[in-house]
């Protein structure tokens, strides 16, 4: 009733600067560690009835029809950031930190692996002060803490409350941690605090060309000299094309329902994504949609280049894992310095 997209298994690295660290083999990155459990009162999003799950199947099959959303006529939509309901939803809050630490997940308990392939890219055995921007639940301290490498410090900022707890918690009381509740895009870090700085879990898609360019500019200003970040996002091609797509989600009540509506020119091109997440398919408890920028190749290094960030290599680690979503699977990491 609907179509997936197929994973495409590039080369790994796609594009490495002779003059920056090679990325670490990393004998411990397929090695998981459990994140804390959240709160079992917290409201559950996951799962519904047969004829809810029909229901979903029905609107998906509607979509790739002719584009109606299954929230069409619904008062509760709203198209919004995601950082925004991150921020201003407690319950889509409290949904998303179930996404980041169920088991059958992308951001769940697969993600620890993913860390520690993400982590041997920097090239580096101390990574000394590390900012985590937008760090949800804390998975890539997780991944730190168990990946043998050394580290100064760690400062995770993130907009969710509730992810931040779950991150408090993973981090123990004897690791060098401490987190701040803001949204990234309005905070400003202090000039050459930290020598590592991650921005992954595809955040620029969600900003978009303005806010992109912010972020960056942050990334720029918190790294020290001779430090590196981690920068993972989707990246578009010049032939993109208007089109609908759309998968259903492990949990079986979840749906990403995605349309192209804009294209570009090679050197500008900005692919603006709409997708609709159907939460629990019983009813109308949860519909939002959200913008997904995807800039092209040109567009990123010019955005690059514009907020003083050279681009030291590029890879592709999530195309060889078992993805439940095509933008990560398709996601690129970018290794960045000052330029």
């Amino acid at each position: 009733m609907w179509r997936a997209r197929r994973k495409a298994h590039l080369s790994y690295p796609l594009f490495v600067n002779p003059l920056c660290p090679a990325p670490r083999a990393d004998t411990d990155a397929g090695r998981c560690v459990d994140l804390p459990v959240v709160d079992e009162q917290r409201p559950s999003y996951v799962g519904g009835s047969a004829a809810g799950v029909r229901r979903l199947h029905e609107a998906v099959a509607a979509f790739l029809q002719d584009g109606t959303l299954p929230s069409a006529g619904c008062a509760a939509v709203r198209t919004v950031p995601s950082t925004d309901l991150y921020r201003d939803d407690t319950t889509f809050a409290a949904f998303s930190v179930q996404q980041q630490i169920a088991p059958n997940t992308d951001d769940g308990a697969r993600r620890t692996a993913l860390c520690h392939h993400e982590l041997a890219l920097f090239g580096r055995e101390d990574l000394g002060r590390v900012l985590d921007l937008m760090c949800g639940v804390g998975g890539h301290l997780v991944a730190l803490k168990s990946s043998g490498l050394r580290w100064k410090s760690y400062l995770g900022v993130d907009v969710n409350p509730l992810a931040l707890d779950v991150a408090r918690r993973a981090a123990g009381a004897d690791a060098p941690a401490r987190f701040v509740k803001a949204d990234v895009r309005d905070w400003v870090p202090g000039e050459g605090t930290a020598d590592t700085v991650l921005l992954t879990y595809e955040a620029l898609n969600t900003a978009g060309r303005e806010q992109a360019t912010r972020l960056l500019t942050t990334v720029a200003t918190a790294l020290s000299p001779g430090g590196s970040a981690l920068i993972d996002l989707s990246v578009g091609t010049s032939t993109a094309t208007a089109g609908r797509d759309a998968q259903v989600l492990p949990d079986g009540s979840t749906a990403v329902l995605t349309s192209v509506e804009d294209t570009g020119s090679d050197s500008t091109q900005q692919v603006l994504v709409h997708t609709t997440h159907f939460m629990n398919a019983d009813g109308c408890r949860l519909h939002f949609s959200h913008p997904w920028w995807v800039p092209s190749p040109g567009l990123l290094r010019s955005l690059f280049l514009d907020t003083g960030l050279e681009i030291c290599s590029e890879h592709q680690v999530h195309a060889f894992t078992d993805s439940d979503k095509p933008s990560t699977a398709n996601a690129v990491q970018f290794v960045v310095v000052r330029n």
